[in-house]
């Protein structure tokens, strides 16, 4: 699994930003990136609350499943909002949820079973590729050392690595929308 800043860091590429033109809205849709790219993750707290953050994790938030869930949520309550174009508030939530499922796809898994149930609820198989890009996140398996279990030198490496391929395309795309703000004004 990626770290939550490489999960953003891919949605806000995936999304193609936030446009600054729209600064009354800015933190929203960040907001949105933030949340969505990283929702998946949201299983982790179901394992808290059993005393072992890792025993749901990878199960059916990590998958097409709930990609098409977040989607069709977000199409109904956009449509419900009157959203001028709410298929595209469908669209861009699933993507974003998506992105979080692809770079964990990427991700070295040594915790067994290895990978994620990504066709969930067609299959409860577990799927990683081939080629993993990304390093693993140590933590811990006990609720009381998880979070400390996160800071240490081998996290930072894989913050250092998602930072190495996904900041070049998020700094391309912040200049050009920063560019383009420029030109609306």
């Amino acid at each position: 699994m990626c770290t939550p800043v490489g999960h953003t860091l891919a949605g806000y590429a995936a999304s193609g930003g936030i446009d600054a033109a729209e600064r009354s809205v800015m933190w929203k849709r960040a907001a949105l990136i933030i949340g969505l790219a990283n929702l998946p993750d949201a299983d982790f707290f179901f394992g808290v609350m059993m005393g072992n953050p890792n025993k749901y994790h990878h199960l059916w938030t990590h998958s097409i499943g709930f990609v098409l869930l977040v989607g069709l949520t977000a199409l109904i309550i956009a449509r419900a909002m009157g959203h001028p174009a709410a298929w595209k508030t469908g669209l861009l939530a699933g993507g974003l949820v998506l992105t979080h499922l692809v770079t964990d796809l990427f991700t070295v898994d040594w915790s067994e079973p290895t990978g994620m149930q990504a066709l969930w609820p067609l299959s409860r198989r577990f799927f990683i590729a081939p080629i993993r890009i990304f390093p693993d996140v140590v933590k811990a398996s006990s609720t009381q050392a998880f979070l400390g279990s996160l800071v240490c030198w081998h996290n930072a490496r894989t913050l250092a690595i998602e930072l190495g391929i996904f900041g070049p395309p998020v700094l391309w795309i912040w200049l050009r929308r920063r560019k383009q703000s420029k030109k609306l004004k």
